[in-house]
């Protein structure tokens, strides 16, 4: 095998090594910020470590809810009915200026939660009740859920984002 070949494969090996690496960092990085449902006495505090917030969501939602999230939104999802799932409410976070601009659409039904330095929490909930064609058990228990919400808001407490170290650069 000649010297070149032999540097190649040595270059290809550290590629991949380093890969793997950075892809085991990333994955802890999203781990320890992941959002988290913690059971107290008389209610679940979920923790939002990546978008910086708790609520308190009511022990009678256990095992009747799930969530979804991204960057930009928390979606909590009813998920008693498995074969169709709908958010009970969901918490958005603008800037201040894309809330300024949704705010002023005729369309947008939003309610501000809180401004914090440069971000706007904000909660939506469904205009309609989008289990009645599952029976009125499923319906009445949505209903309930979408009920509560405004209570659950009242909640809601600001904790500084998770932060995220970069990654080392050192060998």
């Amino acid at each position: 095998m000649s010297k070149q070949s032999l540097i190649i494969i040595a270059i290809i090996i550290i590629i991949i090594a380093s890969g793997i690496y950075f892809r085991q960092k990333t994955n802890q990085e999203s781990q320890s910020a992941a959002p988290t449902i913690k059971e107290e006495k008389n209610y679940l505090l979920y923790s939002n470590q990546v978008q910086g917030y708790t609520l308190e969501i009511p022990k009678r939602w256990e095992g009747k809810f799930e969530t979804r999230e991204n960057e930009k939104l928390t979606s909590f999802i009813y998920s008693a009915v498995p074969e169709f799932k709908a958010p009970i409410f969901t918490i958005w976070v603008y800037s201040k200026s894309d809330w300024e601009t949704m705010k002023s659409q005729s369309y947008y039904q939003g309610t501000e939660i809180t401004e914090v330095n440069d971000k706007v929490f904000v909660f939506t909930i469904p205009l309609e009740n989008l289990y009645e064609p599952y029976g009125r058990e499923s319906a009445g228990e949505f209903q309930t859920m979408v009920d509560n919400v405004k209570e659950i808001i009242k909640t809601f407490k600001y904790v500084s984002p998770a932060t995220r170290l970069p990654a080392s650069t050192s060998p």
